[in-house]
């Protein structure tokens, strides 16, 4: 009987279960008002998804998602092959299958997976056959995402629209600038993002065998050029990200790593480009490993694959292997210093001794500049469209973590709702700092792991920090004055103790306690102080005390001449009848004596002839003596000079780096100066030299930094026994490449002088007024360059010699 009771009792119970259930699923139907609730109901309302199917209509495939009530979503592209995934914040799976059959067009197939969150959270990836553009269909119970199929395939158009009065989503794929920059650029530098989950690689292309990480070699050339070579059990399809410009990720799917092989591999003190190699597992995908190399600076490289080897190919690196490396990189085994576990991974056991390397773990801790308005930020990330009404923050932070593939690690006190709706698609990074300033947040990065804090925990922590700092200093400077002092000579090589190396360690010397004296002598340092502050001293002669590499100047001074002269002159005189000098003068007999009661004569003279001495003359002469008489005579002179003239000067000097170097030849001439008229002539002297000074700098690039004044004197000519002196000189600072010869300065002086003298109105005629002018053309080039040839003389460095008693 009282089985039977308790029968009926909970039969009543269900019914009032039931009935409460109902009510409250009516009231929540009941409460949309407004266009905005039924967008987006509140959080406290449980959603749950019930349906998924595929179908083609119109030429596009509809993805039909059906829901308990309205959905808040975000979409993204899907990294590695065409696909789209969606994420559902506050929404439970229902009875829904985890992988679904596409509609036979664009879409492939359909794959759910629950995310553990506070409140739950959904993912739907959906896969496609080729990338094509899509858009979002918010419904009141539900949404569907639009593809257009292959034959109606539009350019993508950034931005978002309505259609029937519906809020549409955004497609996030990226404008044409943007795909055609990501196909030009190596197809191993693949843009970073999300790392699939477990269940997706599960669902999602699954291998028939799994490939085994067996072999990880590191060959370094003398160039600096370097290979990464790593061996498979079988052919594996591989990824290549860029984290960061000096940390590349290679991620081998469908790859296991073997014990053996489950360590880094430290190769800092070879030469070539990479400092370390760290395989790991995935942290979400057990069937993919990451081989992390970081790098000592960002050089080009190239990946191949010669079927189950992956080689990657670094071009030769201008850094050198670390000679002294910190503290943090000294080689311990293993079962100390663990390799930096990647998220979500268990850390290995110690190995066997055998297999022990070297490794560590540094971390940089670095705060945001987010609250900086001073720098500007570029964002990068994966561009995703979102809207959210009223959210959780810490889902939104599930979500972000999920589609940039970081560890997110949150603080308890981290609290709040978020509200946004992205229709334009926006970069993750600069999704997740909006939210941050939305809620006075800031972030702080330590490799993979970003962590979420209020600015007020931020800010006591740094103020706990620095006044930890200050206590540590006082305890230090304590000790210190408590620490024994020691005495130490450090000799110096090739730098002068006194002047060039003591001014760099005063500073260094502990206040009150610490002496630094010199020994000329020897060219040695004699330091008492604390042996940290004696180390210090030594790391810094280490670094200066070095071999000052020499610089050999060639110079080449060049003066070219080039002279042309031309002169042409006439002379001629004629004279008739009787002269005055004449015996015959007034007496006759002459034609016409009879009238004129008389004797007459005539002259005439043209003397235009030539400056030079050494000319060419044509003379021609004629006299009549009978009758009247008549005389002539003519000359003509002419006149061609060619001269040319080369001189060169090269002047060679060796010098050390920062050191001025002179170099100077040349003759004094002597000359007779006049003085007063009671004293007697003092002979006086003017130097006429070549003279070159440098001064030059070997940069880090070994380059020749160089600073040059270079002077040249000649004699131009003599006044009053006086020589006047031509100079020629120039100054100049240039940088050159070693062994490169260069053109310093150049002079090109032309000149030219026509002449012309006659007899005025009788010259102007022509051709006969070449009886009556002379003319003469004079054409004078001269010219000089410098050119300046340095080259480096690096002398071997050798270590300091010391003796010993004994």
């Amino acid at each position: 009987m009282k089985t039977r009771v308790w029968n009926v009792g909970m039969g009543w119970l269900l019914v009032l279960v039931w009935l409460v259930w109902m009510g409250g699923g009516c009231s929540s139907t009941a409460v949309i008002p407004t266009k905005e609730a039924a967008t987006s109901p509140p959080p406290s309302q449980v959603r749950s998804i019930n349906g998924i199917f595929a179908q083609t209509e119109q030429g596009r495939s509809r993805v039909r998602i059906q829901s308990t009530a309205p959905l808040t979503y975000t979409s993204v592209k899907q990294p590695g092959h065409p696909g789209v995934s969606l994420y559902f914040p506050g929404t439970l799976l229902g009875d829904v299958p985890n992988e679904i059959p596409g509609d036979g067009s664009a879409v492939v197939r359909i794959v759910t997976q629950k995310i553990e969150a506070d409140p739950p959270t959904a993912r739907i990836d959906i896969d496609l056959s080729m990338d094509v553009p899509y858009e979002i269909l918010k419904q009141d119970e539900g949404l569907d995402v639009l593809f257009e199929t292959a034959s109606e395939t539009k350019p993508m158009v950034a931005g978002g629209g309505t259609s029937g009065g519906r809020k549409t989503g955004v497609d996030v794929q990226p404008p044409a600038s943007e795909i055609r920059s990501q196909q030009n650029t190596t197809e191993a530098l693949l843009r970073s993002t999300q790392t699939q989950t477990a269940s997706d690689a599960s669902a999602i292309r699954r291998p028939k065998k799994i490939a085994w990480l067996e072999r990880i070699d590191f060959v370094a050339g003398d160039t600096g050029e370097a290979t990464m070579t790593l061996g498979t059990t079988e052919p594996v399809s591989y990824r290549v990200e860029r984290l960061n410009p000096t940390q590349i990720r290679l991620l081998l799917e469908h790859t296991r790593i073997s014990e053996h092989r489950n360590y880094p591999l430290v190769t800092n003190r070879f030469k070539g480009a990479v400092n370390r190699i760290v395989p790991t597992q995935a942290p979400k995908a057990p069937d993919t490993t990451w081989v992390t190399i970081d790098l000592r600076e960002n050089v080009p490289f190239r990946v191949e694959q010669n079927g189950t080897l992956l080689l990657v190919h670094f071009d030769p690196s201008k850094t050198t292997p670390e000679q002294i490396l910190p503290p943090a990189f000294r080689e311990e085994p293993l079962a100390s210093v663990q390799p930096a576990a990647e998220p979500g991974l268990t850390a290995k056991p110690a190995l066997a001794p055998s297999q022990m390397v070297t490794s560590a773990v540094v971390s940089e801790r670095k705060r945001s500049d987010l609250y900086r308005g001073d720098i500007p930020k570029v964002y990068t990330g994966e561009k995703i469209a979102i809207d959210f009404f009223d959210t959780d923050i810490r889902n939104v932070f599930k979500i972000i973590a999920e589609i940039s593939g970081k560890n997110f690690a949150i603080d308890p006190n981290v609290t709040g709702k978020v509200t946004l709706s992205f229709d334009k698609p926006v970069p993750w990074d600069q999704v997740l700092d909006i939210v941050l300033r939305m809620n006075q947040l800031d972030k702080v990065e330590e490799g993979d792991i970003v962590r979420i804090a209020t600015l007020a925990q931020l800010q006591k922590e740094e103020e706990g920090k620095k006044k930890l700092m200050i206590a540590e200093k006082e305890s230090q400077n304590q000790l210190v004055e408590l620490e024994p002092l020691v005495t130490e000579y450090l000799p110096i090589n090739y730098a002068k103790a006194a002047d060039e190396m003591k001014p760099h360690l005063d500073g260094l010397l502990t206040p009150g306690r610490g002496t630094l004296t010199v020994d000329s002598r020897t060219n040695q340092l004699i330091m008492t102080d604390v042996p940290a502050k004696i180390r210090k001293a030594k790391e810094i002669i280490q670094k200066l005390d070095r071999v000052t590499p020499q610089v050999v100047i060639e110079a080449k001074i060049v003066e070219a001449s080039t002279d042309f002269a031309r002169d042409l002159g006439v002379t001629w005189d004629a004279m008739g009848g009787i002269q005055g000098t004449d015996a015959r003068a007034g007496i006759g007999p002459q034609r016409g004596f009879d009238v004129l009661n008389g004797t007459y004569g005539w002259d005439a003279a043209v003397n235009f002839p030539i400056a030079s001495a050494n000319n060419g003359q044509i003379g021609i002469n004629f006299t009549k003596i009978a009758g009247t008489p008549l005389v002539i005579n003519a000359k003509l002179y002419a006149m061609e000079q060619n001269n040319q003239g080369r001189i060169i000067s090269s002047p060679k000097i060796l010098t050390m780096d920062n050191k001025e170097a002179f170099i100077e030849q040349g003759v004094e001439v002597g000359y007779t100066e006049k003085g007063k008229t009671d004293e007697v002539p003092s002979v006086k002297f003017k130097k006429v030299t070549l003279n070159l000074k440098v001064t030059p700098h070997v940069t880090l690039d070994h380059r020749i930094s160089m600073k040059i004044e270079l002077v040249k004197d000649d004699i131009l000519s003599y006044f009053q026994g006086v020589p006047i002196i031509n100079t020629k000189k120039t100054a100049t600072e240039l940088l050159v490449d070693d062994g490169d010869t260069l053109v310093i300065g150049g002079i090109t002086k032309t000149s030219e002088k026509e002449t012309e003298s006659g007899v005025p109105g009788l010259s102007k005629i022509p051709l006969l007024g070449w009886l009556f002018k002379t003319r003469s053309n004079v054409r004078a080039n001269e010219e000089l360059l410098i050119f300046m040839t340095p080259r480096i003389v690096q002398l071997e460095q050798r270590s300091m010699i010391t003796q010993t008693n004994g």
